[in-house]
């Protein structure tokens, strides 16, 4: 719907980027030599192009590289590949190099998901000037915006929509609003801003474009936005625009031929007002006052009936005095001139049209008197009327009109309304005659006689009642919807119990289960032990064995060298051992011998001492001798124990061996047992561990099971409220339609009926003043009010009212006149950029805004829609352009959709959020509730559109098949089926489930927006082509394509 915001919302990725480009093979673009005196205005020049090609992603929210290019401060401080530009040296700054593709990586780079195209030679040459004068400049918050008028031709249709009753089409086209009454067809004029006027500007409603547009049900209101603000145009009532005082009460209204109108005043006066001429006075017939009054055909008289049945001739260029008069023998209650000196007059209660003849005879008083008889009716006739040369008669009594050449007395038609009525009335061209009661109005084609139209009932009533039919329906069906609901929450407690039994069931079957495993392999286990504690066994006595070997092999080496080392000893002492033996003899013979000397020698002092030493030496030898034949039977002993230890060590690591043998075979034996356990021992342990998973699964399941039965339990009462809340809604609804119906059938009691001059519109007038306004061709109501109680007939297409003395005119043409503004093109106050989006409640109380900064944030606002008065606003709602948004049916829930690519749902009541909804790949354009309020659609950039579980958040279809972007989405009345607005100039209908119902033919370019009314018989849209069109949602025929105006002449 919102397409021309996509300028604004150009994500590009950032200028200051190293990352790798794959694939760019683009040349360097020319950057223009720029010269001029005026220094390059930063906010004005350079930030508009930054704006549209490097804010997306590098802004003060979103930072792409660290760098934020919003001001030339932020510019020079760079990010984190270092500073954007550098002041004074353009071809050092990576700004300028990167966005004019003479360094890599390129910006904004090629097959960018938005289309953006890299910057112009012109663009490029004035970043290059503003480098060189040393990238200066100041970002103000408010800088005034230079008007600029349109250019011709530019003008299309950004938004449209139609009031819930299909009465009212309104289409935003450029800067202007057009309204177009549906039903017949005709254009309603714009919606003008005063205050734009001017300057080269007429008709403009917004100094933007059109950016949205909203409608209350009956059309009452129509609001619109554009740049910063929003406008209310409120209905205005018809009133009087124009007054005639004249001098007496008036008493009787007539219009001859659609061009004159005559007066019969209470003071017996007759007034004639001419159109476009000032009323005159003629003289008083009588004393009595008017109560029927004609001019002839040509003009030149008038014809009066007064209070006491005088009938009077008045020449309109001599008005003193009345040319003739005479009485009528009974009262008259309707007169009708049928040439300049006849006339047709009905008499009370007379079936019969008496001829009046006035005959002038020249030098005789003139003469009026009955000169004939028109007969042929079965009940009186209670209105004349003259026209094409031929007399129509009418009896309300029985409802019969006919019509007469006065001539010949001869009938020409008859026409039988089928009932008694009010009153009936021919246009002034002959073309058309209705006929009316209290129940209704019937239009029919004079030349044939054939009915043309049947009105029956006030249309805002039959739309009331209507909608009310609708609602009872669409409440029958929230109420099914409900109770479906409850029996789905009683299912679900009912299988989640019944899913806790099972879970319970299949705990006592698991621990059954678990217990016979666990014994199963407990034995198993057992059994498996048992063999390996003879594997065990075995291997401790191969290895006892092995130590008694290693430890026999080490007592053999030891014995071994003990004995080869003992041999030695012995070996080498037993030489010694022998020399001491013998010297051990001589010594001892030598000791006694010289102790024998000694003896002999007593004196011999030297022989004494060496009896005595040799004695000593003897002694000595023993000893030596001794000990080393001591030592030498030790070494003998220890070789003789050590050959006894290796024997012994040898016999011992025989045994060992022995041992090791039947160890090993008791080992392979045992290895071969534990083996053949291994198997059946694990299936046994895995058993029981599955066992133990499924328990403690079931455990898990029990108590999972458990927590979803008290879900399911606490989830019924609301469900059983809702229930019960949706039924008394429902029988609301159902006493409501029982009211509008006794209302739309109450009688709508017409006293009066006139044409306007070109017999398109006829007025009906009820006895309270009620004036309704229909359209002839079609038979729609054009308008609604409540005039003033008097007489009425129409006279240069505006009505005339009596009322006391005053002729009163009033205007016909409805008017919006512009009731109040929200926010300003100069502030940010209320909007801080395009209001995008517009939505009215339900209720018709909150009105809804959108809108955003392009890549910077999106905005949502309530507002009293009465007041203005803001109610709350949602903070941050999106982090991009708002593009629509919809109150759901109920009026509890608000769904927007943004450049962010996301669809949102806040609480009306708080503005809280409730969920998002993400599936689009690129902006999502549109948004819509179902009229039960349990689906979503939206549509996207991305050339889809997506059906979405309100309650859930669920994606239940995607639709595809678009060629461009779908800019806009519309539900088709309370049906489950859609209308979509496409960028590849189709308008289609489809089905909830993708199917295609049907295409509107007839668009030849980007179509933006879409609408659909309340009872979706009708679907309108409009696009780039500025063309409005209309189709009948049922067959899809074309019913009406509104142009836009002619573009003037040279």
């Amino acid at each position: 719907m919102r397409l021309n915001n996509l300028v604004l919302l150009v994500c590009v990725t950032a200028l200051i980027s190293h990352g790798a480009r794959v694939g760019a093979q683009d040349d360097p673009i020319q950057i223009a030599e720029i010269k001029r005196e005026a220094p390059v205005d930063f906010q004005k020049e350079i930030l508009p192009i930054l704006r549209r090609n490097c804010l997306a992603c590098h802004n003060s929210t979103e930072a792409e590289s660290d760098l934020v290019l919003e001001t030339p401060a932020t510019i020079l401080k760079g990010g984190s590949e270092g500073e954007g530009v550098v002041e004074g040296k353009p071809a050092e700054s990576l700004l300028l190099l990167l966005a004019s593709r003479q360094k890599e990586s390129y910006m904004p780079p090629d097959g960018n998901d938005v289309g953006a195209k890299p910057l112009t030679p012109q663009e490029l040459g004035l970043i290059k000037l503003w480098i060189t004068e040393g990238a200066k400049g100041d970002v103000n918050a408010a800088v005034p915006i230079e008007w600029q008028p349109l250019p011709p031709g530019v003008n299309p249709i950004y938004a449209a929509t139609v009031s819930a009753d299909g009465r009212y089409a309104i289409a935003g086209r450029a800067n202007q609003i057009f309204l177009y009454h549906l039903p017949s067809g005709r254009p309603l004029g714009r919606l003008v801003d005063p205050e734009l006027q001017g300057n080269g500007r007429t008709g403009t409603a917004h100094l933007d474009l059109v950016q949205s547009l909203a409608v209350t049900r009956l059309g009452d209101r129509i609001v619109s936005g554009g740049f910063r603000n929003v406008k209310i145009w409120k209905k205005a009532n018809p009133t009087p625009n124009n007054s005639s005082e004249l001098s007496a009460e008036i008493s009787t209204l007539g219009n001859r031929q659609g061009e004159t109108l005559i007066a019969g005043l209470a003071d017996g006066h007759v007034v004639l007002l001419p159109a476009g001429g000032s009323p005159k006075v003629l003289s008083r017939p009588s004393e009595q006052a008017i109560v029927l009054a004609d001019v002839t055909i040509d003009g030149s008289h008038v014809i009066s009936v007064d209070a006491a049945n005088q009938l009077s001739i008045i020449a309109v260029a001599t008005p003193e005095a009345p040319v003739a008069s005479a009485a009528l023998p009974a009262k008259a209650i309707a007169l009708t001139a049928i040439a300049n000196d006849r006339y047709a007059i009905a008499l009370e209660n007379t079936k019969e049209v008496e001829i009046w003849q006035l005959t002038i005879e020249e030098g005789k008083p003139p003469v009026l008197a009955a000169a004939d008889q028109i007969t042929g009716h079965a009940q009186p006739v209670t209105q004349l009327q003259f026209i094409n040369n031929q007399l129509i008669t009418i009896s309300s009594a029985d409802g019969d009109v006919r019509l007469w050449t006065p001539t010949d007395k001869k009938q020409i038609r008859q026409i039988k309304h089928g009932s008694a009525i009010t009153t009936a009335m021919a246009s002034a061209d002959g073309v058309l005659l209705a006929t009316a009661n209290d129940k209704e109005v019937k239009i029919w084609n004079l030349a044939d006689g054939k009915q043309l139209q049947h009105i029956t009932a006030d249309s805002r009533k039959t739309f009331t009642k209507d909608d009310v039919t609708r609602n009872v329906a669409l409440g029958k069906r929230r109420v099914d919807l409900a109770n479906g609901d409850l029996k789905a929450a009683n299912d679900r407690k009912k299988a989640e119990e019944e899913n806790a039994k099972k879970a319970k069931e299949t705990l006592t079957k698991a621990e059954a289960d678990l217990k016979t495993k666990t014994e199963a392999a407990t034995k198993a286990v057992a059994e498996k032990d048992v063999e390996q504690k003879k594997v065990d066994e075995a291997v401790k006595v191969i290895a006892a064995a092995d130590e008694t070997t290693k430890k026999a092999d080490e007592s053999i080496t030891a014995a071994t060298k003990i004995k080869t080392d003992s041999d030695a000893n012995v070996k080498k002492l037993q030489p010694q051992v022998t020399k001491l033996t013998e010297a051990e003899v001589f010594a001892q013979q030598s000791a006694e011998k010289a102790k024998q000397a000694a003896a002999i020698l007593t004196e011999d002092k030297e022989l004494a001492t060496l009896a005595v030493a040799t004695q000593k030496a003897f002694e000595r030898i023993k000893v030596s001798r001794a000990d080393m034949a001591a030592e030498m039977t030790k070494q003998a002993a220890a070789a003789t124990k050590a050959t006894a230890d290796i024997k012994a060590a040898t016999d011992a690591k025989t045994k060992a061996a022995e041992s090791k043998k039947a160890g090993e075979a008791a080992k392979k034996t045992a290895e071969a047992a534990v083996k053949a356990k291994d198997a059946p021992t694990k299936k046994a342990v895995d058993a029981k561990t599955a066992a133990e998973r499924a328990t403690t699964s079931a455990k898990r399941s029990i108590v999972r099971a458990d927590k979803s039965v008290v879900r399911a339990t606490e989830a019924i009462p609301p469900v059983e409220k809702t229930v019960q809340v949706e039924i008394e809604q429902h029988k609301g609804l159902e006493a409501d339609l029982v009211k509008v119906t006794e209302v739309a059938g109450q009688p709508i009691g017409i006293t009066q009926l006139t044409f306007s001059s070109d017999h398109l519109t006829l007025a009906t007038i009820s006895a309270d003043g009620t004036v309704r306004l229909f359209d002839t061709t079609s038979g729609s109501e054009l308008e609604k009010f409540t005039g003033e109680a008097g007489r009425v007939a129409f006279h240069a297409d505006a009505l005339m009212f009596t009322n006391g003395k005053s002729l009163r005119q009033w205007s016909i043409q409805p008017t919006w006149q512009l009731e109040r503004k929200i926010g300003a093109v100069d502030s940010n106050d209320a909007f801080v950029d395009r209001v995008t989006a517009l939505a009215i409640s339900t209720d018709q109380k909150l009105l809804a805004t959108g809108g955003g900064e392009p890549s910077r944030s999106g905005q949502i606002k309530l507002w009293n829609l009465e007041t203005g008065e803001l109610v709350r606003e949602i903070e941050t709602p999106h982090s991009d352009t708002v593009f629509s948004i919809d109150f759901s049916r109920d009026g509890k829930f608000l769904a927007s959709s943004a450049a962010d690519r996301f669809m949102k749902v806040f609480l009306v009541a708080d503005g809280s959020f409730v969920r998002s909804f993400e599936g689009h790949t690129h902006h999502v354009l549109g948004v819509a509730w179902s009229a039960d309020g349990r689906t979503l659609v939206t549509s996207g950039a991305d050339n889809v559109v997506k059906v979405w579980n309100a309650l859930t958040g669920d994606q239940n279809k995607t639709i595809s098949g678009y060629k461009k972007e779908v800019t806009d989405v519309a539900y088709v009345g309370d049906t489950n089926e859609v209308v979509t607005a496409s960028g590849d100039a189709t308008v289609s209908r489809k089905r909830a489930d993708g199917g295609n119902v049907r295409g509107f033919s007839g668009a030849k370019d980007f179509v933006y927006s879409v609408s659909s009314p309340a009872d979706g018989s009708k679907v309108i849209a409009g696009g780039q082509d500025s063309i409005l069109r209309v189709w009948n949602a049922a067959d899809g025929k074309l019913l009406a394509s509104f142009e836009p105006p002619a573009e003037p002449s040279e």
